[in-house]
C-alpha cells in the first residue's frame, strides 16, 4: 500500500475571518484557538477582523509577551474593558456596594468579585495573543485556567492566537490541558502570494520605486523558498532600500540583459533570507561557508531523494549555538540555485557579510557589486558579438542565397571591428581555427595572416607579461594538442605556428631555469618524491636540467645525490631525461672509482633507455 501523502492546503485571511465570524456570533460561550507559523500575519489578521465585526465595548485584547502571573493578565482585562466602557469611575465609587476582602492586593483580584457583582464580563471577546512569548514563569496551564474560568462563570468567548508547536515544546502537558478547555482550532496557512501581496501593498514607498528586474527577483526567490513569514519578508524588502542603487546607477539593464541585475537582487535577497531566519549577521560568511562543508559531507544524491519525506538536515555548528538551527532539504535545494555562485563569488559573500554585519551599505559595497554587473554586461556583450560571429560564419557555410563575395566582405570588416571582443569571449585556438578554416575555404590570405597575427601577438604578451606562465601550465600543451589537430589542413601555417610556439616555450624555459639553484632542485625532487606525484611544471623542470648544472649539484650535496637515485629510482619513465642526463654527469664527474661505479651500477638498474 502506498504511503499516505500529507496534503497541504493554504487557508487565507478571508476564510479564517468568515470562521471566526460564524463561530463568535454564536450564543454559548467557546475557546478558540487560531494557530499557524511564526511571522505568517495571525495578529494583524485579528486586528483586522475585531476592525471589522468587533464592538470595542464588548473585546479585549491582550498580548501574552512577558507576561508573568495571572495577576498581570487579570490587571490588563479589567483596565481595558473599562476604559473601552468608559465607566472607569474612581475606586471608592465602584467599591461602594461590594463587600470587599481586607487582602486584595491588586485590581486584577477584583475581577472574580465583579464576576459575581456584575455582568460586566458577560458576553465579552477577549483574545490572547502571543501565547508562546509569555515568560517562563507562567504556565500555559496557568492560563488555560483562566480561560476555562471565565468560559464557565462569564459565558465568555476566548481566542487564543499561538504558534502551537513552540507550546508542545516547552509543557508536553499542554495537550491534556487543552483539550478540556479549547473548542475549536483553526489552522491559518497562508499562500505565499497572498502574503507577498500583503507585503507588496503595505511598503509601497518601497515598491513603487522598485524596477521590474527587482520585483521579479524578489518574487522568484520567496516563491522558490515558500516564505510566508511577513517579518521575514518585509526584512529582505527593505534590503532593497539600501541596494536600490543599483537600479539607479543601471537604468537600462532591461530587457534581454536584464537577467544580470534579476540574479545580483535575487542573491542578495536570499541571503539577507538566510541571516535573518538563522541568525547569521554577525558571521555570515563563515556560517554559510560552514553549513556548505557540512551539507558536501553528506550523500547528497541520497539527499536528493528524500526530498518528498520532508527530512531535515541539521545546519547548526559550533558557529551557531541554537536549537532550530533546521533547514529542510527542500529549502536547502531551493536556496542552493540562488547561493550557489555564493561559493566560487568569495569576494561577494565577504562584502554582503560586512553590509549584514553592521547594517550599512559602504563605498566599497557599492563599487564591488557595480563592477560585478559591469563585468557581467560585457560578458552579455562578447557573447552577443561571438554570436553575430558564428551566424556570418554559417552563413557562409550554409546559405545558398548570397554570393560568397559578399558574405566574405561582411566577415572581413567585422573581424577588423570586433576582433578584441572576439578574442575575450572565444578561446583562442577555436577562433585561430576559425580563421584558418576562412582562409582554406575563401584562399584570402587577411584570414592566415590574421591567425599568424594573432598567435604571435599571445605569445608574446605572455612570454613579457609572465614568462614562467608557459613552462607552469598546460595551456601550452593545449596549444601544441590544437595545432596537431589543425595540421593535416593547414600544414603550412600550423608548422610556422608551432615553430613560433616552441621557440616562446624554450625561451620561457631558458628564463626559468637562469633562477633555478641547487636547493630549490632538491626541493622539488624531494617533494615528488614524498608525494609521488608531480605537475607538468616539475617534469618539464628536471627534465630540462643541463648536464653542467647536474655536475655542480652533484658536487656540492650529498642530498642532492640521494634524491637523483630515489627519484630515477621510482619515476624513471617521467624522468627519462633527466635521467640520460644525470649519467652523462657522472661519467665526467672527478669523484674516486669506488663511488662512480657504485652510481653507475644503479643508474644502469633504472636505465632502460638503448645505449
Amino acid at each position: 500500500m502506498a504511503n499516505k501523502v500529507e496534503r497541504e492546503i493554504n487557508i487565507s485571511r478571508e476564510i479564517v475571518k468568515r470562521r471566526l465570524k460564524e463561530l463568535l456570533n454564536r450564543d454559548n460561550s467557546l475557546c478558540i484557538v487560531v494557530r499557524g507559523d511564526w511571522g505568517v500575519g495571525k495578529t494583524s489578521l485579528w486586528k483586522e477582523f475585531a476592525k471589522e465585526e468587533l464592538n470595542r465595548t464588548k473585546y479585549v485584547y491582550i498580548s501574552l509577551f512577558g507576561k508573568k502571573s495571572i495577576n498581570d493578565i487579570k490587571d490588563e482585562i479589567m483596565l481595558q474593558l473599562y476604559s473601552y466602557k468608559r465607566v472607569l469611575k474612581p475606586l471608592g465609587e465602584i467599591l461602594k456596594n461590594i463587600k470587599v476582602e481586607p487582602a486584595i492586593h491588586s485590581i486584577g483580584n477584583l475581577l472574580s468579585l465583579l464576576v459575581k457583582q456584575e455582568s460586566t464580563l458577560k458576553d465579552v471577546i477577549i483574545c490572547f495573543d502571543e501565547f508562546e512569548r509569555k515568560s517562563t514563569e507562567l504556565r500555559p496551564e496557568e492560563i488555560l485556567g483562566l480561560i476555562s474560568f471565565l468560559k464557565e462563570n462569564s459565558n465568555c468567548k476566548l481566542v487564543l492566537i499561538m504558534n502551537e508547536e513552540e507550546i508542545k515544546k516547552e509543557n508536553s502537558k499542554y495537550n491534556d490541558y487543552k483539550e478540556k478547555v479549547v473548542d475549536y482550532e483553526i489552522r491559518f496557512n497562508p499562500s505565499v502570494e497572498e502574503n507577498l501581496k500583503i507585503v507588496f501593498d503595505s511598503n509601497k514607498h518601497i515598491t513603487n520605486s522598485m524596477s521590474e528586474e527587482a520585483k521579479r527577483s524578489f518574487e522568484k526567490v520567496v516563491k522558490r523558498l515558500k516564505i510566508t513569514n511577513i517579518r521575514l519578508l518585509t526584512r529582505m524588502l527593505n534590503a532593497y532600500s539600501d541596494f536600490s542603487f543599483i537600479d539607479e546607477r543601471f537604468p537600462d539593464l532591461t530587457d534581454e540583459v536584464g537577467y544580470i541585475k534579476e540574479e545580483i537582487y535575487e542573491r542578495i535577497f536570499a541571503s539577507v533570507y538566510l541571516a535573518a531566519k538563522y541568525n547569521w549577521h554577525e558571521d555570515f560568511a563563515n556560517q554559510l561557508s560552514a553549513v556548505v562543508k557540512k551539507i558536501n559531507e553528506q550523500n547528497f544524491n541520497a539527499i536528493k531523494k528524500k526530498v518528498n519525506e520532508q527530512e531535515k538536515l541539521d545546519i547548526s555548528s559550533n558557529l551557531v549555538d541554537e536549537d532550530d538551527a533546521i533547514m529542510t532539504i527542500e529549502e536547502f535545494l531551493a536556496i542552493k540555485g540562488f547561493l550557489e555562485p555564493l561559493f566560487t563569488l568569495e569576494d561577494y559573500v565577504y562584502y554582503i557579510n560586512d553590509y549584514l554585519r553592521y547594517g550599512i551599505i559602504t563605498d566599497d559595497i557599492k563599487s564591488y557589486i557595480s563592477s560585478l554587473i559591469e563585468k557581467r554586461l560585457k560578458a552579455h556583450q562578447n557573447e552577443t558579438v561571438a554570436s553575430q560571429f558564428r551566424e556570418l560564419l554559417n552563413k557562409l557555410r550554409f546559405n545558398y542565397t548570397e554570393p560568397i563575395d559578399r558574405v566574405v566582405e561582411d566577415i572581413k570588416k567585422f573581424l577588423t571591428d570586433e576582433k578584441v571582443k572576439l578574442l575575450e569571449v572565444i578561446p583562442l585556438m577555436s577562433f585561430i581555427g576559425d580563421l584558418l578554416f576562412l582562409h582554406e575555404f575563401t584562399k584570402d590570405d587577411f584570414f592566415s595572416n590574421l591567425a599568424r597575427d594573432i598567435f604571435k601577438q599571445y605569445l608574446e604578451k605572455v612570454c613579457h607579461e609572465h614568462h614562467k606562465q608557459v613552462l607552469d601550465y598546460e595551456w601550452n600543451e593545449d596549444i601544441k594538442y590544437h595545432l596537431r589537430f589543425m595540421e593535416p589542413y593547414y600544414k603550412e601555417i600550423v608548422a610556422e605556428l608551432m615553430s613560433i610556439l616552441e621557440q616562446r616555450i624554450k625561451e620561457a624555459k631558458n628564463a626559468i631555469l637562469s633562477e633555478l639553484d641547487c636547493e630549490k632542485i632538491k626541493g622539488i625532487m624531494e617533494n615528488i618524491i614524498k608525494q609521488s606525484g608531480w605537475g607538468y611544471k616539475e617534469e618539464n623542470i628536471l627534465n630540462s636540467l643541463d648536464k653542467e648544472f647536474i655536475k655542480n649539484c652533484l658536487e656540492k650535496s650529498p642530498e642532492f645525490v640521494k634524491y637523483s637515485i630515489d627519484l630515477c629510482g621510482k619515476f624513471a619513465q617521467s624522468f627519462k631525461n633527466f635521467l640520460i642526463t644525470f649519467k652523462e654527469a657522472v661519467e665526467e664527474l672527478d669523484i674516486e672509482p669506488q663511488r662512480k661505479e657504485y652510481l653507475t651500477k644503479r643508474l644502469l638498474i633504472h636505465d632502460r633507455t638503448p645505449t
